[in-house]
């Protein structure tokens, strides 16, 4: 079986790495270790999770920027498949085209030419491609809603892992994360639908806790503004983090918060709940396909609810419950599964 891999997500993604970087080195890791002809195709990136330490090939000349929205352009032999890291096909005869469709994001809260763009280049993929992953049934029902001509014996959902990196951690935090105090975390994107500012207001309202923020990049001027304004010094930012640094402020949190309005899946609450690290979120898309019955889940993301959840969470006996049920329940994904039901779908297409 020859696979073809193009990494153009490691360099759309190369300031802000986040859940499509890390779905697409974990299948790398596992196909450059088995038995299958693997081909990469990318560029050095700074992104943390670039495959750096496997070799990969130069697709074109043409700029990334560009080349991101065209047909994949090398030249492959018959009978390959091709796997593109972020809705891009090969429109190469006796080529078999596999896509991952992560979300609706797009569709559901961007607007104008950006909407318009993304939108024709998935649908593009979704009509061109031969076999479709969905990380999630919720992603599935979307896919179907917006692309309702799509055949349904195409799509096969299969959920993300989440990393061995994290884990309850006992050791000593780095020197970084030890003055934090008691603190709720934040993980990742911070934009819109992600609903930051609800958090922000709600520990606002309460002097109880630090907001500690990690990833999602360097704060926007108008965040700053408010969370001087709301709380004052009582919150750290770390801009980028790695898998390791990210373990350790989940396992000092006193909760991770998420109260995103929308996810195609939401790996960050599995990796709070492997690290041992009680979760409150919001009960809308693909979150409660994930977090099942281990989590608090929100109603909508209101300030208020969610300072209730965290008053629940003072009772050491709930608290305590809620860390056991994720663990268990984090078990439910890995990413060694993951692989073996992508690569069970790869060699039902080389067949």
């Amino acid at each position: 079986m020859r696979l073809v891999y193009d990494n153009i997500i490691f360099k759309l993604q190369e300031n802000r790495p986040a859940g499509i970087s890390a779905y697409w080195r974990q299948l790398i890791d596992r196909l450059a270790k088995s038995d299958v002809e693997l081909r990469l195709f990318g560029e050095p990136t700074k992104n943390i999770f670039d495959a750096k330490e496997w070799s990969q090939e130069h697709e074109s000349s043409i700029n990334y920027k560009i080349r991101r929205y065209l047909p994949f352009l090398d030249r492959l032999p018959d009978g390959s498949i091709f796997h593109s890291s972020y809705y891009r096909v090969s429109l190469q005869k006796n080529i078999k085209n596999v896509v991952t469709v992560h979300d609706f994001t797009h569709e559901y809260y961007r607007s104008g030419m950006a909407k318009m763009v993304h939108h024709w280049q998935k649908g593009f993929a979704i009509k061109n491609a031969d076999a479709i992953i969905c990380i999630s049934e919720n992603t599935k029902k979307d896919l179907i809603k917006f692309f309702p001509k799509t055949d349904p014996n195409k799509l096969h959902v299969i959920y993300h892992g989440v990393s061995d990196s994290y884990f309850p951690a006992y050791q000593d935090a780095p020197d970084k994360f030890k003055d934090l105090g008691k603190y709720v975390l934040f993980v990742g994107g911070r934009g819109g639908y992600k609903n930051f500012d609800k958090v922000v207001s709600a520990l606002s309202a309460t002097s109880g806790y630090r907001l500690v923020i990690a990833g999602g990049g360097q704060l926007s001027d108008e965040e700053k503004n408010k969370l001087d304004l709301d709380l004052g010094d009582r919150y750290s930012i770390f801009p980028i983090v790695d898998e390791a640094d990210l373990n350790f402020l989940y396992g000092g949190a006193f909760a991770f918060v998420y109260p995103s309005a929308y996810e195609g899946f939401g790996m960050p609450i599995l990796e709070a709940m492997r690290a041992g690290c009680p979760v409150i979120a919001s009960n809308n898309s693909s979150i409660p396909e994930v977090a099942g019955d281990a989590a608090t889940l929100l109603e909508k993301p209101a300030p208020e609810l969610i300072n209730s959840a965290l008053k629940k969470l003072e009772n050491k006996n709930f608290r305590g419950d809620l860390i056991r049920r994720g663990l268990e329940q984090s078990q439910n994904f890995s990413w060694d599964k993951c692989f073996r039901q992508t690569n069970s779908l790869y060699m039902e297409l080389s067949s």
